[in-house]
């Protein structure tokens, strides 16, 4: 079965964010190894089938796919967070624990595609470019790692971390 437009533009806009974010790090240079790539091409297409016969695209269900990549993403171990001198052996040592708020980015992505298509769509994209960027910097997540003791390391406190850049 071939897929429909819907799929291959969800499939393009997922492929896509993925390259874009695989570079993309925590300020203490931990890398993403560990996402919801499915959700996200789900959500889209699911997003576009819907506006192909309704004519209006659902904001928040694209949103919730973006929200959806990120819940519960591994980052790389490597480096450890000050204080901590290694990873945790037992608990997942980098992982996002606040993924973003479907609501602030499905308002940020209307001004992109609800103001910009009429005008040109560079800016559509630059709009839309720019809402993941924000939704970025709000990413949070904690740091399990092991910290020196005079009887060798043991559990640190989780470690907050925000923002991925």
């Amino acid at each position: 079965m071939k897929p429909n437009s819907e799929d291959e533009a969800a499939s393009k806009i997922a492929d896509a964010y993925e390259l874009s974010v695989l570079g993309a790090t925590t300020v203490f240079q931990n890398s993403l190894i560990s996402y919801n790539k499915p959700i996200l091409k789900n959500n889209l297409s699911t997003a576009f089938i819907i506006a192909k016969s309704t004519n209006n695209l659902d904001l928040n269900l694209v949103a919730s796919g973006f929200i959806g990549f990120w819940t519960a993403a591994q980052l790389s171990p490597i480096p450890p967070h000050p204080p901590t001198i290694l990873p945790s052996p037992v608990l997942p040592p980098c992982i996002v624990t606040y993924p973003g708020d479907s609501v602030s980015l499905s308002k940020l992505l209307g001004v992109a595609f609800l103001t910009f298509p009429n005008k040109s769509t560079d800016l559509c994209i630059n709009g839309i470019i720019m809402a993941l960027t924000v939704h970025l910097t709000l990413i949070s997540g904690v740091y399990n790692g092991m910290i020196p003791s005079p009887a060798g390391p043991v559990p640190s406190p989780p470690i907050p971390w925000v923002g991925i850049i």
